[in-house]
């Protein structure tokens, strides 16, 4: 995908590689930020499936055994205590 990416947006000449100094600078330059926006890319991707896959399946499994190892030792009937917070 970067590389696709990238080599869209470039286009090779033999004269890069025997100009040196100021082309290759900018063939850097233009590396770094197509990096650097795939990067963004891919952190805001990562955020989004926290967010709508892993955030719900934490609350729906795990929540309900955190409530009942607290109520168990605070010596709380789990299923009276579920009860009344249903209600």
């Amino acid at each position: 995908m970067f590389d696709d990416m990238f080599s869209c947006t470039f286009k090779h000449s033999d004269t890069i590689s025997k100009s040196g100094g100021n082309q290759c600078a900018k063939l850097i330059e233009r590396l770094l930020l197509t990096l650097f926006c795939s990067l963004q890319m891919l952190s805001i991707g990562v955020d989004r499936v926290v967010d709508q896959v892993i955030t719900p399946k934490v609350i729906s499994e795990f929540k309900p055994q955190i409530d009942r190892v607290i109520c168990e030792y605070l010596g709380v009937d789990y299923d009276k205590w579920m009860e009344r917070q249903s209600a």
